[in-house]
């Protein structure tokens, strides 16, 4: 029989027989900890279009009876899921098989399914900072809207484990004390900045600074994991995903419209961190800013108005410029990044500025730019960029400086007064005039405005012992031989740990450090230069991913010191080695050793800060688990 138009249609029936209503459906609703979802609305329908309502209990459980054999949906109301679960805190490992709902739920006999919230909204919800027109975020919400759980088979109970509504944040410490984690995670920051805004390195979107925040740092299948072409893992927590990171923006001054000079930096807000990355050298204009070390007079009276960075000393000219140009440059999509990052800073968020090689020295002048929102900065193999009179304008700013072994690029310019009358006296002349007694006072220890390094130095020192004896082939004369022991050990120095978070730390810190007299101090450990406990300078040490890798395994070796991986064992025959050859170590070397080692002990207290928090442990457990399994 055909039908047309007018041919009324049947309507679902409000009423079955008893036979038909025999059946009873349970849903409990849980979240990754195993603990209840509560109150939570929801909505059940069939295939007929008879829906049902009502909210879970105490239990997270809903429970619908006379129901008939076919399948049935359910939804929950999508606003108050979101907001629910954005405050239950992810468990440890992700995925499925971390889960510790599934092996109870299956053990009862029950139907078990891990779901993200946008598999169970029946509308689309209010996000906050989060446009309207634009796609929901991709990992939680997979499928489209309304269509909910499908339950099937009846009279039986599904547990449904419910991925919170969360985002992943970087785990940082905005305190002047020294924290192996903070100096992981903006050494990976660090080397993002080498990357573009939307691609790596090497043209693919993986790694880029929007992949990175914007997608990694919302996909909770998995930990982030690449920073520009490295594979890497950063230290995170889960937050509310209202936390997340908002506002980024990358800014390269070679592109858009005006392109002008070759700088670039990102930065990355989120409700209580702002994060400021800049690039190092990465291209042949890059490396003229390097070498342009001419001096520029920062000093300002009536005539001279001053400078937004520093009122007295000189600056390397190079990194002045390339740190000025994005202040300078007429790009639209610049213009718009500044006004939103200093729209950001009138906020008060914890503020952190990072950079590796080049990206160090305009880390530091960002940083004495906007001194008066406490800039907390972190540099890696940065190059000497303001002389000695601007140290004392600076001296409010906690800065790490870190130098991996034998980096040549702490070492440049070199710490000499290189500024010169020729190059005001000369015209045209004057900067080859300039320069060229520039290279003699380079040479020569002529005059007191010498170029220096701002901020604490940590050195990763390639320990190595000399064994000395007197050879007496020669009845006459005793000939002093001096060889190099085998067994050598790279050592984590920071000379200031804090006490705020770990006391006796602080105060084992100090005792140490009172047993060197002051030559020995300003010789490894000296306040505005470099450690001369080198050997030939080179550029093999520079490349920030050694920074990181090296910052990394010993982070790793700290969260589980038993399992003899990194650079332990050679710490330990380093150590076994100085006790073996006591008497054949010069006393002096002996006993720089011995502080040495005993230096790089003390790390362990750099983690206090991160294993206080209240999820400190989980966070550890995490960057670990992730470590072994990659």
């Amino acid at each position: 029989m055909t039908t047309n138009e007018n041919t009324p249609r049947k309507r679902p029936p409000t009423h079955y027989s008893c036979d038909l209503l025999r059946h009873w459906v349970e849903i409990e609703l849980l979240d990754e900890q195993g603990q209840p979802i509560t109150n939570m609305p929801y909505q059940l329908r069939d295939p007929n279009g008879v829906t049902r309502h009502g909210r879970s209990d105490f239990n997270g459980i809903i429970r619908e009876e006379k129901l008939m054999a076919i399948p049935a949906y359910i939804t929950l109301g999508a606003q108050a899921l979101v907001e629910e679960m954005a405050q239950r805190p992810l468990r440890v490992q992700r995925g499925e098989a971390g889960s510790m709902v599934k092996p109870a739920a299956e053990a009862a006999g029950y139907r078990y399914h891990y779901l993200r919230v946008g598999e169970l909204c029946d509308s689309r919800p209010n996000i906050a900072n989060w446009p309207e027109t634009d796609p929901l975020p991709e990992y939680h919400f997979p499928c489209t809207l309304g269509r909910g759980l499908r339950l099937n088979p009846m009279s039986q109970r599904h547990v449904v484990e419910i991925c919170p509504f969360r985002a992943w944040s970087l785990v940082l410490h905005h305190t002047a004390e020294y924290s192996l984690v903070n100096a992981h995670n903006l050494a990976l920051m660090s080397i993002l900045s080498y990357a573009n805004e939307k691609y790596n390195d090497i043209g693919q979107k993986e790694g880029s600074v929007q992949h990175f925040f914007h997608q990694q740092m919302l996909d909770l299948s998995r930990l982030p994991y690449q920073v520009n072409d490295k594979r890497c893992q950063p230290l995170v927590k889960d937050v509310p995903f209202a936390d997340r990171y908002t506002d980024v923006a990358f800014m390269d001054t070679n592109l858009g419209e005006a392109p002008r000079g070759d700088s670039q930096l990102f930065f990355a807000a989120n409700q209580q961190e702002l994060i400021i990355a800049w690039r190092g050298t990465a291209s042949f204009q890059d490396a003229v800013t390097d070498a342009t070390y001419k001096p520029i007079d920062m000093t300002c009276d009536i005539a001279v108005p001053c400078s937004n960075i520093v009122k007295q000393g000189r600056a390397h000219q190079g990194f002045l410029e390339a740190f000025q140009v994005v202040d300078n440059s007429e790009d639209d999509d610049i213009v718009k990044a500044l006004r939103n990052l200093n729209r950001l800073l009138e906020k008060e968020k914890s503020l952190y500025i990072a950079g590796h090689s080049l990206g160090g020295a305009l880390a530091l002048l960002h940083a004495a730019k906007l001194r008066q929102y406490n800039p907390l900065l972190y540099t890696y193999g940065m190059p000497r960029t303001l002389t000695l009179s601007s140290m004392a304008e600076l001296a409010t700013i906690p800065h790490y400086r870190h130098i991996n072994e034998n980096d040549a690029v702490p070492s440049v310019p070199p710490e000499r007064e290189l500024d010169s009358l020729f190059y005001k006296l000369w015209g045209p002349l004057g900067n080859l005039f300039g320069y060229t007694w520039s290279v003699v006072k380079a040479v020569l220890p002529l005059g007191s405005e010498v170029f220096c390094h701002h901020g604490e130095v940590v050195h990763f020192y390639q320990a190595r012992s000399v064994q000395q004896w007197f050879d007496q082939r020669n009845p006459r004369a005793q000939t002093k031989r001096r060889q190099y022991l085998p067994n050598s050990a790279k050592l984590f120095l920071v000379p200031q740990l804090g006490t705020a978070a770990h006391q006796q730390a602080g105060e084992d810190q100090r005792q140490l450090m009172q047993q060197l007299d002051e030559h020995s101090k300003q010789e490894w450990f000296p306040q505005y230069g470099n450690p001369t406990l080198k050997d030939a300078l080179t550029g093999k040490d520079h490349p920030s991913g050694q920074y990181a890798d090296y910052i990394a395994a010993r982070l790793r070796e700290l969260l589980a010191p038993a399992s003899g991986h990194g650079y332990q064992p050679q710490i330990a025959a380093f150590a076994a080695q100085l006790q073996q050859y006591q008497h054949e170590i010069p006393l002096a070397e002996q006993n720089r050793d011995k502080l040495f080692l005993a230096l790089d002990r003390q790390l362990a207290h750099s983690l206090v800060i991160t294993q206080s928090l209240p999820e400190g442990e989980v966070i550890m457990q995490r960057f670990y688990q992730q470590g072994e399994s990659s």
